[in-house]
């Protein structure tokens, strides 16, 4: 998903995309709660990481900058803390989830 909206998908389309193929390929009814989870994380990490989303466009014509920067230099490290914790929660939740 992170990857759709480096090239240009925006993440909201990437989400629908993805979970719709997800969620009908699952079978066991529990696991849906974990992958709108994981499809939830993935968008933001999407939309904080993408030069192509709205915020960072403005933020990067009020800074005076460029959108890569304000996409990878300044929220690459936020991105990759943010993706780690991410996982751990859901590698916790998917341990106690019956």
């Amino acid at each position: 998903m992170v990857l759709l909206s480096l090239i240009g998908i925006h993440p909201f389309i990437s989400i629908l995309l993805i979970g719709k193929m997800l969620v009908s390929a699952v079978q066991p009814p529990h696991y849906e709660v974990i992958i709108a989870l994981c499809l939830l994380l993935g968008g933001v990490i999407s939309f904080v990481l993408s030069p192509f989303a709205g915020n960072i466009l403005a933020i990067a014509r009020m800074a005076d900058c460029s959108p890569k920067d304000v996409g990878y230099k300044w929220n690459g490290l936020f991105s990759v803390v943010f993706l780690l914790e991410g996982f751990m929660f859901l590698l916790v939740l998917q341990m106690f989830w019956k």
